[in-house]
């Protein structure tokens, strides 16, 4: 008997990302989350992840197109990975893994995260301390930098993903899967790669600079 193949379905899934207060729905492929998975293991190289390093992640269910590439990164680092939701209610699982589990990253930590542990009675250095590389939204980032911990910034940027890996650098943008420009201050993405839904100069409601240095886009806010 032939083996069976089994096909993908033409539509993988579809996320969500917020411009200017609206939400726009994404449709994407199962191809091209394998291609968005290598780009993320570089973003993940970049951040010292390394092979059976634990990485926590904190996100939401519409945020898959920005955080399923990451989980495969992960994997495809070697790197050991746990979930949690980017939510005040679900802090206590990030309390507990921050707790038990030593972790090379922390990655996608939101207000709502802080907000979450706060309300537990629980003091944001002592969570994070221990904690090489966090890797925070940019709300989130700026409290833990005024609590004492070197938190680097994620964006997302639209239907792109932004990772800052050395402070003050900028925030990264894979130019290979993503281009990156500014139409009157607020920054537009170009989709590179083949998806099942094209981007072309997609506003994303942020407002900042891009510069390039090398093979790098690097996004100023």
């Amino acid at each position: 008997m032939a083996p069976r193949v089994i096909t993908p379905p033409e539509i993988w899934g579809v996320g969500q990302f917020t411009v200017g207060g609206e939400r726009v729905n994404w449709e994407l492929s199962a191809d091209e989350t394998m291609r968005d998975g290598a780009a993320a293991a570089g973003h993940l190289r970049a951040l010292g992840v390394e092979t059976s390093d634990g990485v926590l992640f904190t996100s939401m269910l519409s945020e898959a197109p920005h955080f399923y590439p990451l989980f495969m990164g992960s994997l495809m680092v070697g790197a050991q990975l746990s979930l949690a939701d980017a939510t005040p209610f679900d802090a206590y699982r990030t309390a507990m893994f921050l707790r038990t589990v030593e972790y090379r990253a922390a990655i996608g930590i939101n207000a709502d995260v802080l907000n979450g542990l706060e309300n537990m009675g629980l003091e944001l250095r002592e969570c994070f301390a221990k904690v090489p590389m966090v890797c925070a939204r940019p709300d989130a980032a700026a409290r833990l930098q005024d609590v004492g911990i070197a938190a680097n910034r994620l964006l997302l940027l639209g239907p792109a993903l932004a990772v800052e890996v050395a402070p003050g650098e900028g925030l990264r943008v894979d130019p290979e899967v993503w281009e990156v420009g500014v139409d009157d201050g607020e920054l537009v993405v170009t989709s590179l790669t083949p998806r099942r839904q094209r981007f072309e100069r997609q506003r994303t409601g942020v407002q900042g600079s891009v510069r390039t240095a090398g093979d790098l886009q690097l996004v100023k806010l």
